[in-house]
């Protein structure tokens, strides 16, 4: 059994074993992709209000706003990793 097929085995099982409790220890990882991505917009577009409601919102599941954010910039620093014209935009704005 793979390295891979051994953690999606043990994903699953910890799931199973009790769904109320998040599978990862952080929390922001188990948000679904809909709601960071609506975040991410609300950051693009500098929506104050939605991002201030967001991020109350969450911070009623315990997810703190620091880990939310910190979280969008890794995802946002990996999408430009992963494609060449946008990790030239970015080193152009850099400079």
């Amino acid at each position: 059994m793979t390295d891979k097929e051994q953690a999606e085995e043990r994903y699953l099982r910890q799931h199973d074993d009790n769904p109320l409790k998040p599978v990862s220890g952080n929390m922001v990882e188990n948000l679904k992709a809909e709601i960071i991505e609506a975040y991410e917009a609300a950051l693009e577009a500098d929506d104050k209000d939605t991002i201030k409601r967001m991020e109350w919102e969450l911070s009623t599941l315990l997810i703190k706003k620091n880990e939310l954010r910190a979280y969008v910039e890794k995802r946002k620093a990996e999408r430009i990793r992963r494609h060449p014209v946008l990790m030239e935009e970015a080193a152009e704005t850099s400079e």
